[in-house]
């Protein structure tokens, strides 16, 4: 009930184009969402289609008050609906993805569908559309990094085929990314690239003084040229006079 509320005054100050209280309108509105969603799935046990209505609730919200961090919340609850999660426990942190594959070829269709929706919109839903599409690339590469370690056990694919299929398709978006000057792009893959590196370096190397030391002076070489590339090679288009 009182995220409900914080959500209502949050949603009709930003819909009242109350400049002055947009702060507060953004505070309310965010934490009554987590507000409802949590207290939601709580009371519903997880229901896989309770969730899939929080998503889209959130997904509507996102749209009528412009909010990108609400988009990024309806991504974060789709995929929570199609198995992910994460848990603390004691100085430890987990994610588990119940079907990576699922979650990638889903999230994929959804990635792709809201950049192209991105370029036929107006500029203030335009910017909605992307920070959706970019959260939903951090889930995808999120669930690769859970298919490479133990494969889908629900479908029976080795790890294998995830460490193969992520290495390639990070390549080719990092390409794509250079050629389209989509810095984000670039830097995303750099860095899930790296993630994907080190996770199976250190995964067959183990932890010796070798493998730390190569890894440390890897990740130098790496860095180095992630910064040739966005100070050389993805430049920001110029702006007519």
């Amino acid at each position: 009930m009182l995220g409900t509320i914080l959500f209502a005054v949050g949603l009709a100050l930003i819909v009242s184009r109350a400049t002055k209280w947009t702060l507060f309108a953004q505070t309310c509105s965010t934490i009554g969402a987590l507000a409802i969603v949590g207290g939601v799935s709580y009371l519903s046990g997880g229901d896989m289609y309770v969730n899939y209505s929080l998503a889209a609730g959130l997904a509507v919200a996102a749209g009528v008050a412009a909010s990108g961090l609400l988009a990024a919340l309806s991504v974060l609850q789709f995929s929570v609906a199609l198995g992910s999660g994460t848990e603390y426990w004691h100085a430890s942190y987990g994610l588990w993805v119940e079907r990576p594959a699922l979650s990638i070829g889903v999230l994929a269709v959804v990635a792709v569908g809201l950049l192209l929706v991105s370029t036929r919109v107006p500029s203030l839903y335009e910017r909605v559309c992307l920070i959706a599409s970019r959260t939903t690339v951090v889930m995808i590469n999120l669930a690769f990094l859970v298919g490479s370690l133990f494969g889908d056990q629900m479908l029976g694919w080795p790890a294998a085929w995830f460490t193969k299929a992520w290495g390639i398709l990070l390549v080719g978006v990092g390409i794509w990314g250079v050629y389209a000057n989509r810095r984000w792009v670039v830097n995303a893959a750099a860095v899930f690239g790296a993630i994907h590196f080190y996770t199976q370096w250190f995964e067959y190397l183990g932890p010796n003084p070798f493998s730390v030391l190569g890894g440390g002076a890897l990740l130098i070489v790496f860095g180095l040229l992630l910064r040739w590339i966005n100070t050389r090679v993805n430049r920001p288009m110029p702006v007519a006079a």
